[in-house]
């Protein structure tokens, strides 16, 4: 399939899946029924020692092209990202979290930002998993864009903006943040590699953070979250190592840059 037999560039779909086969299974089965940009493919890296992520892809196959690199040990995050994109067919890359739940189309949406040479990476709201595609139901905002605050100590910390509910969205908007989460991030290939991809940092959410303050110094691009519509969440385990521990913060302590 040739890209230039299409009007929109394609998009390498990455995922670095921890074990998490079911969860794999859950996200393929949304954006096959849901999506409707195309081309894309999948590139999926497996850090299990058995064969269920191996399992899941093969039940999807005949629907999506999907690139199987299974690496049979644990590795860390950022390696695997940059071995995904040497091998991504597209100029598009869009990593993703087995955690999340795709129930809306929100991938043409997210290409069309992209579009913008201004910005450099794309993420998109995070509402609380309830169950089911159907938004409304009783639940919190879990990602909204990430926010900078600054500790009594002078330094800062990076902090989701969250809603304690679904009725409250109104308050935010969408726009330009300093970071997205790495739970859905879309970005260049060209961009990605030209400041090295993810460094090695201890904690997912801070090699994402990390990654967009790159784009914002080396290229003077920009971050945008799609805040009008959104996927869902799961949460995550409570002994998880990569969330981020601090409240968002009072009003007068937060920065926007």
């Amino acid at each position: 399939m040739l890209l230039d037999s299409f009007k929109k560039p394609g998009v390498s779909i990455i995922n670095i899946n921890l074990n998490q086969p079911n969860h794999l299974d859950r996200f393929l089965e949304g954006f096959i029924e849901k999506n409707s940009h195309h081309p894309v493919e999948f590139i999926i890296v497996d850090h299990s020692y058995d064969n269920k992520v191996e399992k899941v892809i093969n039940k999807w196959s005949e629907e999506t092209y999907i690139l199987y690199l299974n690496r049979q040990q644990a590795r860390n995050f950022s390696s695997s990202a940059k071995l995904a994109a040497g091998r991504a067919l597209y100029p598009y890359l869009l990593f993703f979290s087995s955690r999340v739940i795709y129930t809306a189309n929100i991938l043409p949406e997210a290409v069309n930002k992209l579009e913008d040479q201004k910005i450099g990476a794309v993420g998109v709201r995070l509402d609380e998993y309830c169950g089911g595609p159907v938004l409304g139901k009783s639940g919190c905002v879990e990602h909204a864009g990430i926010k900078f605050a600054r500790e009594e100590n002078g330094l800062y910390h990076p902090y989701r903006v969250k809603l304690s509910s679904l009725e409250e969205v109104k308050k935010i908007k969408s726009g330009i943040y300093p970071a997205a989460s790495k739970d859905f991030l879309m970005c260049r290939k060209e961009d990605f590699q030209e400041v090295g991809g993810f460094s090695q940092i201890n904690g997912l959410e801070y090699e994402a953070v990390d990654f967009c303050l790159k784009l914002k110094k080396k290229l003077g691009k920009q971050t945008y979250c799609i805040n009008n519509c959104s996927l869902q969440l799961e949460e995550e385990q409570s002994d998880s190592k990569h969330k981020f521990i601090k409240d968002e913060p009072k009003k007068d302590k937060s920065i926007e840059q």
